[in-house]
């Protein structure tokens, strides 16, 4: 009876409080149940009443009497157990999506060597009883929720090799304890809450991996991790660190990886780097270092990923970086000055930004060799030349980025080949010519921006193949005929920028197909009609810019829920004001267009109106109450 009744209860359970406790509990039960098996005959009642044994481990199977039909370590071993002559050395539950927290009774298991409970759910603090996993060789609890601290009994392990507490929530200084672990090869930290200075493992002679990136640790590169000569990866980035990138550094010989990113290190790059011969990947931006990109670099014969961006480093970039097995070469926002160097046309890359420097420079088309290019950026340097007709062989390319560089010659027609392009940003240049229809073929675009050039035509109806584009920028140019109904198919659109050109005809009203657009800026045209009243149904329109066109008709879209400015000025709508304004506007201007009526007072009661312009229009009185600028020319 009792049973049947525990099948009735999980039978009435909904699916995912079930599959709860079932996460739950079983870590509990699991660890019940290898501490000890005989002592605890109740054990397979509770996993009846979860099903645990029939659903997430079939291995686990009880008697009518409510014993364990076989031993967790006999024939079936029980999975996620490992086991040597009937004790339990391993647990192995990670990726499992468990839930609930760690029991005390963790420290119990005297003879465990691995326990690995990483990318799970757990959410508890670690308990102090797992100090006493003596024997333990490799602790995995890494992307969790654990919070609070490390136990500080840790000092304990000393047989532990590998720790990965990486991607919870832990907080806290670490334990002193931590420098007795001898034996430890890898010590993984990163993406915690984890405070004050990073912890001393000077001597940890062993150690050839330590992690303890995007923290909130302080204070400085420590120096005396030169002791540590079997190191391979130091990932430091993203804490408070200070002070200067040690030179002492260039000691560890065996360094693979070295990333100090996003700290608010300062002075220069050590030349004395130039010894790291066996580093693969150096990543020092985000800090305030200065002075020049080190012509020592290119002795870095191993190096294949090379980041200094956002940093102030001047100069001129070294020609010797040529000469390496570079993938990555990323120097954006410097001060960098000269020309990209020749020797670089040998480089294979994959990811290449030099932005927003100070190059004066020749489009380098040696980009054409680089076949699993995935990112080019040239933004805001001085670049000649145009960008090469074969630019579609580059099938990888992602991001292409040379705003603001003064480059010339037609858009290629070759982009639309490269279906994967989600950002070309070509704005502010001198390109001529009409837009590519052949652009419709980039269906993963997100970012389109063309403004600021001098290109003509119209704006080509396949546009609307570009269902993912959040951002059509296509203002400041020549373009004539009508806006293409077309665009409204753009589901993702939420920027469109049409002005400063030469269109015609009226405003679509297919464009409030586009449900999640946020601005509309179509001012500056020769467009007749209208404002489209369904222009109502964007509930995320925020900003609505239409000034100096030949729109007409009655004024709408002054009570939208979520409009914040609104410029219908420079046209000929007509007709009197609404009596009150929707609460959400900012900024109105009505100036130059042939209204009637006088300016309803309960507009100063508006909450979030601060600027109404109606100059050449009318004047009329506001409510003593709101005190905002208004023109009254």
């Amino acid at each position: 009876m009792f049973m049947q009744r525990i099948q009735y209860f999980v039978h009435t359970l909904s699916f995912q409080t079930f599959t709860y406790m079932i996460g739950s509990v079983f870590l509990i039960l699991l660890l019940q149940v290898v501490v000890s098996v005989a002592d605890n005959p109740g054990v397979c009642g509770l996993i009846a009443s979860t099903s645990v044994n029939t659903m997430v481990y079939s291995e686990w199977i009880c008697d009518e009497s409510g014993q364990p039909v076989t031993s967790p370590c006999g024939d079936p071993l029980w999975r996620g157990l490992t086991c040597d002559n009937g004790i339990v050395t391993q647990i192995d539950l990670s990726n499992t999506d468990l839930v609930g927290t760690i029991p005390t009774s963790i420290g119990k298991l005297s003879d465990l060597l691995v326990l690995q409970l990483g990318q799970n759910l757990l959410d508890s603090t670690l308990p102090w009883e797992m100090g006493y996993l003596t024997k333990l060789i490799t602790l995995d609890l890494h992307e969790n929720d654990f919070f609070g601290y490390i136990f500080s009994n840790i000092g304990g392990m000393a047989n532990l090799q590998l720790l990965l507490l990486n991607q919870n929530q832990l907080q806290g200084s670490i334990p002193s304890g931590l420098d007795e672990l001898n034996g430890l090869t890898g010590l993984y930290l990163s993406e915690n809450q984890f405070t004050n200075t990073l912890p001393d493992v000077s001597r940890l002679v062993n150690l050839e991996v330590f992690h303890a990136s995007n923290n909130l640790f302080t204070g400085t590169v420590p120096s005396n991790l030169v002791t540590l000569s079997a190191l391979r990866e130091l990932l430091l980035g993203e804490n408070q660190l200070r002070g200067q990138v040690p030179a002492v550094l260039g000691s560890l010989s065996t360094l693979e990886l070295l990333y100090l990113n996003d700290c608010d290190l300062t002075g220069p790059i050590p030349t004395e780097l130039d010894t790291l011969v066996s580093l693969r990947e150096l990543f020092l931006l985000g800090n305030t270092l200065t002075g020049t990109v080190p012509t020592a670099l290119g002795d870095l014969s191993s190096l294949q990923s090379l980041y200094l961006s956002m940093n102030g480093l001047w100069g001129s970039l070294p020609s010797e970086l040529g000469r390496l097995p570079l993938t990555a070469l990323v120097m954006d926002q410097n001060s960098l000055s000269g020309a990209i160097p020749t020797e670089w046309d040998a480089l294979r890359l994959l990811f290449y930004d030099l932005s927003d420097n100070h190059l004066v420079s020749a489009f380098p088309a040696s980009i054409l060799n680089m076949p699993d290019l995935v990112v080019l950026g040239l933004r805001g340097n001085k670049i000649s030349g145009i960008i090469p007709d074969g630019i579609g062989v580059l099938g990888n390319l992602l991001s292409f980025m040379t705003s603001d560089t003064g480059m010339g010659g037609p858009i290629p027609a070759g982009f639309g080949s490269i279906s994967g392009l989600q950002f070309l940003l070509l704005n502010q240049n001198e390109h001529t010519g009409t837009i590519p229809v052949t652009l419709g073929g980039c269906s993963w675009m997100w970012q389109l921006n063309l403004d600021g050039n001098q290109l003509w035509g119209p704006v080509p109806e396949t546009l609307n193949a570009l269902t993912f584009v959040e951002f059509l920028s296509l203002d400041d140019n020549c373009l004539t005929g009508t806006i293409p109904e077309t665009l409204g198919s753009c589901a993702g659109l939420q920027y469109l920028n049409l002005n400063g050109n030469s269109l015609r005809g009226p405003i679509p009203e297919a464009l409030s197909m586009a449900s999640k657009l946020v601005s509309l800026q179509l001012y500056t045209n020769r467009l007749t009609g209208s404002l489209p009243v369904a222009l109502l149904s964007l509930t995320k329109l925020s900003y609505l810019d239409v000034h100096d066109n030949l729109l007409k008709g009655p004024l709408c879209l002054l009570d939208h829920d979520n409009l914040r400015h609104l410029d219908l000025s420079g046209n000929s709508f007509s007709g009197t004001l609404p009596s009150a304004l929707t609460l959400t506007l900012g900024t109105v201007s009505l100036s130059s267009n042939p209204l009637s009526g006088t300016l309803p007072s309960a507009y100063g009661a508006s909450p979030g109106l601060h600027n109404i312009d109606v100059a050449n229009t009318f004047v009329g009185k506001l409510h003593a109450s709101k005190a905002f600028f208004v023109s009254l020319h």
